[in-house]
């Protein structure tokens, strides 16, 4: 049996809300400030009905992350594209204190931010999650100082 899955996003089932944040710093998410992130981790968005959808997605990914039980969303400046980046992590516990992670990313958009804004809900596939408040903030906060680096980035 699946469990519902909590972290940065919280998994909607349902009409049920999410309930209250816990935090899942033990997790060694695999994604932080000076890994490299390869290109083939990245998927495509659009905005659907207000919200945001992942559809393009290597089966083996969604996979990983129809069998996970927490999520963690890492927000990245690449110096080097000049490129902010959403990286989405799921993680599964195999053994005590041993995960098995999925990922993937995106490179969000200004459209992005405006629905996040009204709604903090992301659809992959048919999978939809809520943001949680911290993580939104987190996200800001690392959107903040991406555009005082590159205050001429037109994505954004």
């Amino acid at each position: 049996m699946n469990m519902v899955i909590m972290g940065d996003l919280i998994e909607l089932i349902g009409s049920e809300s999410p309930s209250n944040e816990e935090s899942f710093e033990n997790i060694p998410w695999e994604f932080h400030d000076g890994v490299k992130i390869p290109p083939e981790t990245f998927a495509l968005y659009s905005i659907e009905s207000d919200i945001v959808t992942i559809h393009e997605l290597r089966n083996e990914v969604f996979d990983g992350i129809e069998h996970s039980s927490f999520s963690h969303v890492y927000a990245h400046i690449s110096p080097y594209d000049e490129m902010f980046m959403l990286i989405f992590e799921f993680a599964v516990e195999k053994n005590t204190e041993q995960f098995e992670f999925t990922h993937f990313g995106i490179v969000p958009t200004s459209d992005f931010f405006n629905i996040l804004n009204d709604n903090p809900i992301i659809k992959i596939r048919h999978k939809k999650f809520q943001f949680t408040e911290s993580s939104i903030q987190k996200i800001l906060e690392k959107l903040t100082e991406f555009k005082s680096k590159y205050p001429d980035n037109s994505l954004l």
